[in-house]
């Protein structure tokens, strides 16, 4: 394997040194050639014991540190940096078969201008803890409601399929692609619609966006809560909402954006009625007694559709605070 490509895997991070650990384990047992790889850690400004962790991995993990500018600055800051022709964005949580990485780049030597993305499944032990508890069981179902919704095309071969969005979680692309199409936008100051935003501009410039199920990868993020989960929603609702001014034709009509942006003149009745529910529960005192409320739901009725509803109301809710934080940013 000596005349494969060199590879520069990228990992932004950001205050999780135990996730990270994990994941830089599942990268450096790769069977790709240790001397054909690199390991960039972009530090996002997390202050906190980040740094001995990237210099306990060896001396294929380099580090860099930036202040604290979001996932896409990282990305790119690391980009920047690389040795390699191929370039493999992984998340700080994402952990990876030991074939992933050769799968990458032997989907990328194929396709040529493509960008590659595998599939990722709840990592086993994590799995064990949420299906413990009523938000856990409710948190893997909608997941795999996500991940079914995906529009994939299949090709020929198998586990291949052509689709319209790549996931920056462990994204594959030739670095001359990466740059040509000017890497990710750091307007996005969180996760959550950057990868989108670089997916429309790849189909643009024709590049293709390939997934592969049988890359392997396994979702280490251990925020285990309620709160935690809403949070998580509703920083990706604000990058949603900058994605959808950036591009008012293809995702400023989306039912997140309509649903849950400021009312308007074309809204019916009963959509400013569920906005005007949805204004007064955001508000600070509000939310905390849904979470009261779903707290003993959990308790007395852990198995309940009524408290699946509540989950729903409660995550639209910071879904819905997003969208308008995101409106007012973009």
């Amino acid at each position: 394997m000596s005349d494969w490509p060199f590879v520069s895997v990228i990992v932004p991070t950001y205050k999780r040194p135990d996730a990270l650990g994990r994941t830089l384990a599942s990268i450096l047992a790769s069977d790709y050639p240790a001397d054909r790889f690199e390991i960039i850690v972009v530090d996002d400004g997390s202050g906190d014991e980040t740094r001995a962790i990237v210099e306990s991995a060896g001396s294929n993990a380099r580090y860099v540190q930036q202040e604290n500018r979001g996932a896409a600055a990282a990305r790119n800051n690391g980009a920047q940096y690389a040795l390699g022709d191929i370039l493999l964005f992984n998340d700080d949580d994402i952990l990876v078969a030991p074939d992933a990485m050769r799968r990458h780049v032997t989907n990328l030597r194929e396709f040529g201008r493509a960008f590659t993305n595998g599939r990722w499944e709840f990592e086993p032990e994590m799995l064990q803890s949420l299906e413990a508890t009523p938000f856990g069981r409710y948190r893997i179902e909608i997941e795999e409601w996500i991940k079914t919704g995906v529009e994939r095309e299949p090709l020929a071969a198998g586990g291949l399929s052509e689709v319209r969005d790549v996931t920056a979680c462990s994204l594959g692309a030739w670095k001359a692609d990466f740059w040509h199409i000017g890497g990710f936008d750091e307007q996005f100051p969180f996760a959550g619609s950057e990868d989108q935003d670089l997916s429309i501009r790849a189909l643009n410039a024709g590049i293709r966006l390939i997934a592969d199920s049988s890359i392997k990868l396994w979702h280490d993020d251990r925020r285990l809560t309620l709160r935690q989960f809403c949070e998580r929603h509703r920083r990706g609702a604000i990058s949603a909402a900058i994605l959808a001014r950036k591009y008012p034709v293809e995702r400023g009509q989306r039912r997140l954006i309509v649903e849950n942006q400021p009312w308007q003149r074309t809204d019916s009745t009963k959509l400013r009625l569920k906005k005007s529910m949805k204004a007064l529960l955001s508000r600070g005192p509000c939310r905390g007694l849904l979470h009261l409320w779903i707290a003993l739901l959990e308790r007395v009725a852990p198995r309940s559709n009524a408290l699946k509803r509540f989950y729903r109301v409660i995550i639209g809710v910071a879904i819905y605070r997003g969208i308008n934080e995101g409106l007012l940013r973009a």
